[in-house]
């Protein structure tokens, strides 16, 4: 099953890597790229969302972008600044560069692959739905999905789906549909972003609520973020 993740993990990159060798006229063997490893503090959660049609009319699937990262000015746009990266975790660096590259010699060169990861514990992720006097209209914690996020050509990152166990362990990419539940059991470390989908989701929830609120529980507290519909 590792063996399964990992290599999942190196064919994602190489998808990647393929996408922008046709924008820049680069091509992998050329040595041109290099990792850069982003490990930033677990304190605020930027959420956006969208829907998408099913064949159902009254039905929607929800689609939810979830950023986990520090508090600083840089979230405003929801960019994230070189200037908030804290000190990496050289044991998980180096299993994701054996991971991606066992060689150590493919990403030799300058073009930067940015990858972002978190070391700070993860207990607990909630999604839920509240209308305008901050009652709970629905609870999709356990409906919830996790997916892949698919990246424009000159996006080059992994920070979506890294499955980092609370022992330091890379374990791959967070298995496509995953549930919330199959993830926490793996005592994860936070993802740096994840994809959630919430598919046949009743279309009149969202006539009823006011915002979407998305609550992770860290080791040494709970983060929350909501997004207005």
């Amino acid at each position: 099953m590792l063996r399964k993740i990992k290599l999942l993990l190196l064919s994602s990159m190489f998808v990647l890597l393929g996408s922008c060798s046709q924008n820049n006229e680069q091509e992998i063997g050329d040595y041109n790229y290099r990792l850069v490893f982003n490990n930033r503090a677990v304190e605020v959660i930027k959420v956006n969302y969208e829907f998408e049609n099913t064949d159902d009319s009254s039905k929607t699937d929800l689609n939810l972008y979830v950023n986990v990262t520090n508090s600083s000015k840089d979230m405003e746009d929801g960019t994230n600044s070189k200037n908030s990266i804290i000190p990496g975790n050289i044991n998980i660096e180096r299993q994701l560069t054996d991971i991606l590259e066992s060689g150590h010699s493919l990403f030799g060169g300058v073009m930067p692959i940015q990858i972002e990861y978190r070391t700070t514990e993860c207990k607990s992720v909630r999604i839920l739905l509240y209308d305008e006097n901050d009652e709970l209209v629905s609870d999709f914690t356990n409906r919830a999905r996790f997916k892949q996020i698919p990246r424009p050509i000159d996006w080059l990152d992994l920070e979506s789906g890294i499955l980092i166990s609370s022992n330091g362990d890379v374990l791959g990419l967070i298995p496509e549909d995953c549930t919330i539940t199959e993830f926490l059991s793996y005592h994860p470390m936070a993802f740096a972003l994840a994809h959630f989908v919430i598919p046949n989701a009743n279309k009149e929830l969202f006539t009823l609520a006011s915002y979407i609120k998305v609550e992770i529980e860290l080791e040494d507290g709970v983060i929350s973020a909501s997004t207005r519909l």
